[in-house]
């Protein structure tokens, strides 16, 4: 397991808030969304300046439209998890190129409906989409 924390002075500041806050608010919300998936798997700890940021309303509305992207992604990496599978595996089963599952894995690629169907079907499961 990788384990990432922040370095931290010894007043207790630490460089990365600065680098985070310099980015424009709609990449600081994609920082923030692929931390979070970290978290998730249990490779870091952030929330507290997650937190900070969330408090900033342009921060705010760029993390909540990145849900329905972070939620494929989660998904995706989730399933290929559960499947035992590496992307290249994917990639040969599904016919789908494995840089092309690296972008959407990483964020960087929005998948169409057909793409998400055949990555599902090579894991053998189905793609369902809720509108709540």
């Amino acid at each position: 397991m990788i384990d990432v924390n922040y370095y931290t002075f010894e007043d207790g500041t630490n460089p990365i808030d600065p680098f985070l806050d310099s980015l424009d608010v709609k990449m600081r919300a994609k920082v923030f969304r692929t931390i979070s998936l970290l978290e998730e798997l249990r490779m870091s700890d952030y929330r507290k300046s997650l937190n900070k940021n969330l408090k900033d309303p342009e921060f705010k509305k760029e993390w909540d439209n990145l849900e329905i992207e972070y939620q494929v992604q989660a998904e995706l990496i989730r399933a290929r998890l559960d499947s035992n599978m590496t992307q290249a595996e994917l990639a040969q089963k599904s016919g789908i190129r494995q840089s092309n599952i690296s972008r959407i894995e990483n964020g960087n690629a929005i998948p169409r409906l057909d793409t998400l169907e055949a990555l599902a079907l090579a894991m053998g499961k189905k793609v369902k989409i809720s509108i709540l």
